[in-house]
C-alpha cells in the first residue's frame, strides 16, 4: 500500500542492499497487508491478520520473464493473494518457471477451506511443498506425516517438506522420507519463524 507500512517495507529492503525493488507494486486502494503474532507463554502463534494490498498483487504473463531470472521462484502467499489465486495466475506463473528450468517452491498463509481447490493446479509444478504440519494435516484430512505427504505427492507436488516446529521437519519425495530433528535452541521468538525457514532452504538450495 501507499503508507506507511509500505514505505517501511521498501525502505529497509534498498538498506539491505542487492534487492531489487523495481517490481514492488503498490496501490491507495488498499493498506499493506499486516499480521500480528500475539506469542503466548507455551509458544502458541495465534494471527491477527489484516487483509490488504496483497490480495491486489498480480504478475503479468508479460513480466513473468523478469520475475523468472533466478535461480528459484518461491511462492509464499497462496490463500492471501486474491487476483493471483482466483485467477490460477499463480499456477501459469509456476509452470512457466518450471519451463525456464528454476527450482520452484511453495508455502502457504492461513489455509481453509477452498485451498485444496487454489493448490491442485500448482502443485504439479512444485518441486518442494513447505507447509506446516498443522497446515499439511487441515487440507489432506489425514493424520500421519506419512499418509499427508502422500496425499500431496498424488497430486503432483515433487517433494513435500512439512515444518514441524520443536520436532523438526518431515521430508518425503517419491522415493524416500525421513525426519529431521529440530537444532537444541533458547527459543526467544517464533515470530517469522516458517517464513525464515523457507529462506533458509531456498538459500541453500542456491549454493
Amino acid at each position: 500500500g501507499n503508507d506507511e507500512k509500505g514505505d517501511f517495507i521498501v525502505d529497509y529492503y534498498k538498506r539491505l542492499g542487492g534487492i531489487d525493488v523495481n517490481y514492488i507494486q503498490r496501490t491507495s486502494e488498499l493498506p499493506t497487508s499486516a499480521t500480528i503474532l500475539p506469542i503466548r507463554p507455551n509458544g502458541d502463534r495465534p494471527a491477527l491478520h489484516q487483509r490488504g494490498a496483497s490480495d491486489k498483487f498480480f504478475v503479468k504473463e508479460e513480466d513473468f520473464d523478469d520475475v523468472c531470472r533466478a535461480k528459484v521462484l518461491h511462492h509464499g502467499g497462496t490463500g492471501l493473494l486474491r487476483d493471483m489465486d482466483e485467477s490460477g495466475q499463480s499456477a501459469k506463473l509456476m509452470a512457466f518457471a518450471k519451463s525456464r528450468g528454476l527450482t520452484t517452491t511453495l508455502d502457504l498463509i492461513a489455509p481453509n477451506d477452498e485451498t485444496l481447490n487454489l493448490l491442485k493446479p500448482i502443485l504439479p509444478h512444485v518441486d518442494y511443498f513447505m507447509p506446516s504440519m498443522e497446515e499439511a494435516y487441515q487440507i489432506s484430512r489425514q493424520n500421519t506425516p506419512a499418509e499427508a505427504s502422500k496425499f500431496f505427492l498424488d497430486l503432483g507436488a515433487g517433494a513435500c517438506i512439512f515444518k514441524w516446529g520443536e520436532k523438526g521437519s518431515f521430508v518425503k519425495t517419491h522415493s524416500n522420507e525421513f525426519r529431521l530433528p529440530a537444532f537444541a535452541v533458547q527459543v526467544k521468538d517464533t515470530t517469522g519463524c516458517g517464513d525464515a525457514y523457507c529462506g533458509g532452504f531456498v538459500a541453500g538450495l542456491c549454493k
